[in-house]
This record gives structure tokens, sequence and C-alpha cells, in this order.
């Protein structure tokens, strides 16, 4: 599905607030340095919301470097001062030394560019990666080729908890342990919708106001400060949910409540509440059924608001819910079967409910022990076997009849991360004269 719908974006080279502003959610790049050739780096930035911040600080003029696993290579001109912050490599993702395991970083650093009877060198991107042995560039080789080359550019997230009144604490903490998961893998707020269907942290029988908890002895409030809810309370409808996923709002609607998608998004949806064969209740009051998620992923399908997505059912009988999706690119889960009840986990006895559920604690425990840091090689096939039936106590369901990869070689940061793997050509191209004239008004 990667290769559906829309062309390569292009992206004109610009001051390096305005550049990588357009570049937030678009992370596929073309960008053209042309001095007596012309090359073209098109590729994939990793982590990229997390650093932004450092780099529209720290560039200014910066040469283009780049580095190999095994050797350097700089692409320079006469016209540059070579400059390259050695110490940006420390304020990114993670201070960590590369080992065996994890997968080359690269980092989009700096912008330089400077104009001379129309040449132009640009800084885009750096490959960083500390010192190591041919022995362990070799095993990391085989790691990366093992998995499927990702075919998205950003990430999105629906995380929906459905349910009303104070003993369904649970489905807020499920929704909002998976919320912080994924943030913490990359995804920004800007690309996660969260739907709270009852207000559990100012709920009148909470002891502890403005708080919620998944675990009895855990001290991370997760609804702290930083947590951005976008649909609360009466908002929580099977209408908002399906506006949200097919893009069809009141012009009124502000961004934050919108999910803008396209064809190289990879979405993540989630949904947990009370369900039963063929449908998942709403607010107590309202039914979405499974021909209307069905439905649903369908017109996104149609309009190009997806590259691939996983869809995650968290209720009893949750199977149910993804038997008439049809669309291709979506790999579907449940924490249980068509015939079975899905069971919750830890129960706090000072405010006398369950504080979470067993599927979406042994995933928490998945993401915190196998998914530390956006370099992690944890498969899907590891997260779709996190939770067994000792666990769940029911049995996990997993569909792939529309989706055509091996989720043992796709990785787990594809959906629940926001993470990009990088690759260069070598090929010229031309810039028309429209291009040219357009590039004048930003250089400098």
């Amino acid at each position: 599905m990667s290769g559906r719908g829309g062309k390569m974006q292009k992206v004109m080279v610009q001051p390096i607030n305005l550049i990588f502003r357009y570049l937030q959610n678009r992370t596929r790049i073309q960008i053209w340095l042309y001095e007596n050739t012309i090359h073209r780096i098109e590729g994939y930035i990793l982590g990229f919301d997390e650093y932004m911040n450092i780099v529209l600080d720290e560039a200014e003029e910066v040469n283009v470097k780049s580095k190999s696993r095994n050797k350097t290579t700089s692409l320079s001109s006469s016209s540059l001062n070579a400059t390259i912050i050695s110490s940006f490599r420390n304020v990114l993702l993670t201070s960590e030394p590369v080992t065996i395991s994890e997968t080359l970083r690269v980092f989009p650093l700096m912008f330089t560019h400077c104009y001379s009877s129309l040449t132009l060198s640009t800084t885009i991107l750096s490959i960083i990666v500390p010192a190591s042995s041919i022995l362990e560039t070799g095993i990391q080789l085989t790691v990366d080729e093992f998995f499927e080359a990702p075919g998205h550019t950003n990430n999105w997230a629906v995380l929906v908890d459905t349910s009303r009144f104070w003993f369904n604490y649970r489905h807020s903490s499920n929704v909002l342990s998976l919320y912080h998961s994924i943030k913490r893998l990359g995804i920004p707020d800007s690309n996660i919708i969260v739907m709270l269907a009852e207000d559990i942290p100012c709920n009148a029988r909470n002891p502890k106001p403005g708080t919620v908890f998944n675990s009895p002895n855990s001290p991370q409030n997760l609804y702290g400060e930083d947590v951005e809810v976008d649909y609360r309370g009466a908002e929580v409808t099977v209408e908002n949910f399906v506006r949200v996923l097919t893009g069809r709002h009141d012009e009124s609607t502000p961004r934050n409540k919108r999910l803008l998608t396209n064809h190289q998004s990879n979405v993540l949806i989630y949904l947990t509440g009370h369900g039963g064969d063929s449908f998942i209740k709403f607010q107590d009051t309202q039914e979405l059924t499974n021909a209307e998620i069905g439905n649903a992923i369908r017109t996104m399908y149609e309009h190009n608001r997806y590259n691939e997505m996983f869809f995650i059912a968290d209720t009893c009988r949750s199977a149910s819910l993804y038997e008439w999706i049809d669309s291709p690119g979506v790999l579907s889960t449940s924490s249980s079967l068509t015939h079975e009840e899905s069971y919750s986990y830890d129960i706090d006895e000072n405010i006398g409910v369950y504080v979470i559920d067993r599927y979406s604690h042994f995933t928490l425990r998945f993401f915190d022990e196998k998914m530390k840091a956006l370099n992690s090689s944890a498969s899907m096939q590891e997260y779709l076997e996190a939770c067994n039936y000792q666990q769940c106590l029911s049995t996990v369901g997993v569909s792939t009849d529309n989706y055509s990869k091996d989720p043992k070689r796709v990785r787990a940061t594809d959906f629940f991360g926001s993470k990009r793997m990088i690759r260069y050509l070598e090929e010229e191209i031309e810039l028309d004269e429209e291009w040219m004239e357009a590039i004048k008004q930003y250089v400098v």
C-alpha cells in the first residue's frame, strides 16, 4: 500500500525554521544539492519531534557532513566553512552507545545555504554511529536487513476509552498507559487523538483528585500536566469516532480533534470498553458495530488516509470487532476471541475498583522491557505474543487477512514509535527554472 496514491513530496530549500516545520509531519524528503554535479537525498527522519527544537536552536552556518558505518564522507563546497557541532549526538534521543542489537540511528542535523551564481549547498542529514567493530557492523546489517523496509513517513494514534462511570476506572487507565508508552517512543501529542468517556481524575469518588494510576503501588500519575485529552465526556460518541477516522468534520472543528493523516501514515487504533459479539458500547447508551468499523476504515483506505494500520480491540468478545475489516494494509488484534470474555488485573482496595485490564497490563510490561527506546528491535509478532492465555485468561486474537507482511519482520516501532530509516540515492536530477526562482527568495 505504500506506493498507493500521491507523489513524493518536493521540499524547497528554505531557512531552517521553515523547512523543519514543513517536515514535521512529512518526513519523507527530497533535498537537492547542486554544485558541479547534482545529488539527491531521499530519506526518512528518525525521532523528529524529540530534537526539532534543538535543531532550530543550534543550526546556524553548518556544513554538510555524512558518516557511514565504517567511513566518513563529506559533501562540502568551497563556498562554505565546515563546522559540525560534535556534542549534538549527546542531546539526541539517547546517549547510550550503539550495541549489536541496536539499529542505525539517523538524525537530520543542520542547514547551511549560500547563493552565488545559482550555486546552492545544503546540509540536511548526517548518519551518526559511534566507532564499532567490523563484526558488530556486520551483525547489525543482518539485523536491519531482516526487517521489512518501512513505507511510512509519519505515525498517528487514536486511543479510545468508551466507558462511563467510576467502576470503569481501568478503561481510562488502559488508554492513558498506552498513551504514555507511544509518546515516550516519539509520537507527539499533535499526532495522538485521545478520547476519554469518563473524567476519572475529577470524579467525586476519586480519593486523589486529578490522578489516575495503573497499579495500586504505582508512583506515576497517568493524568499529569503533560496529558492532552482531545475528546472527553459527552464528546466521546460513535459519531465523533467515525468522523475522526474518516476526516468528515465540521469546519469549526479544531486541529487537535482531527486525524490529519495521509497515504504515508501508519495509524494505530486502540479501543477499550465493554463489548459483545460484533459491537462495543459507547457511554453505555450507544453501540459501535463491527460493520461500522469496517466501513470507516474502508473510507480511510479509499481516501488515502493511511499507509498501514494496526487495530487493537480490548473488550469482551473483541475479535468480532475486526471481522468486517477488509481494507488492505490492516493488521488486527484483540484481547479475546469472539466467544471469550476479557478480564481485569489489579484491584486497588483503597478506591474499590480495578485499575487496569490484563491485556493492557502485560502489553505495558512488553513496552517497558522490550521497547525501552526507539532503537528497539522488537517485532510486531513479539507484541502479539506479549499476553499469553495464562496471563490474559483469554486468547489473544490476531488477523493478518488484510496484512501482507510477516509480523515477525515488522518492527513494533513502525506502529508504536516515530522512527525512520534512511537510504541515499546517487542519481542526477534537474531543477527547472520555476524551482530556481522559488529558491531565490529563501536564500540569504
